[in-house]
């Protein structure tokens, strides 16, 4: 491993430990992974050294994904990196506004149980299959499918303002990615009744 400075864990180091486990569950799943920077909740930084990082982007120098769990494991004992993906590798992801995701989430025919979900401080993630693309008439209300390569932050990684979780985890649904369309046409439905998000949160990049 080419890195500065190797990280000496705690034994009571909790987080750590489990962005370890996250990110090895994940490529044991077909998800390749990056290590991303590691937030203490002001910056973030390197996480084997103190370099300052700018966003959410790969720390190696290589920022080629991961998909060995035994190369995670062992990357994941250098240091409590944050857990990226890459949009358009294993699944394409929807991103909508929390309020517009919560309203649509009491809607029959909301595909709950069968895509993950991950909340992030600015919106909610829909994780489906590759191929969506983002209908036309949701995208003034700050829906979007994220761009094929863009770095997505994966549970349970800290960011600046928060920290990203699962609202469905990927185990609930057997690791099967949602329908784009059904998680679409629910968010339409959502604004439909009355949800109106045009100018408030978002999902960021």
């Amino acid at each position: 491993m080419n890195v500065s400075r190797v990280v000496r864990r705690g034994s009571g180091d909790e987080r750590w430990e489990l962005l370890q486990a996250a990110a090895v569950e994940y490529v044991v799943h077909g998800w390749g992974v990056l290590p991303g920077p590691v937030c203490d909740g002001v910056r973030y930084s390197a996480g084997h050294c103190e370099r300052p990082v700018e966003g959410l982007v790969p720390v190696l120098p290589s920022a080629r994904t991961v998909r060995n769990a035994r190369a995670v494991w062992s990357w994941w004992n250098v240091a409590a990196y944050g857990i990226l993906a890459r949009a358009g590798e294993a699944f394409d992801v929807i991103c909508a506004p929390t309020a517009l995701a919560v309203e649509a989430s009491g809607h029959p025919w909301f595909p709950l149980g069968g895509c993950p979900v991950a909340m992030a401080p600015d919106g909610a993630r829909f994780l489906v299959r590759i191929g969506a693309q983002v209908r036309p008439e949701l995208v003034a209300h700050r829906v979007r499918v994220a761009e094929r390569g863009e770095m997505v932050a994966l549970p349970p990684t800290r960011v600046i303002a928060g920290r990203v979780t699962w609202w469905v985890r990927p185990a609930d649904t057997g690791w099967t990615l949602g329908d784009a369309e059904a998680v679409q046409a629910a968010l339409w439905q959502a604004h439909q009744h009355g949800v109106n998000v045009s100018g408030g949160e978002g999902c960021g990049r």
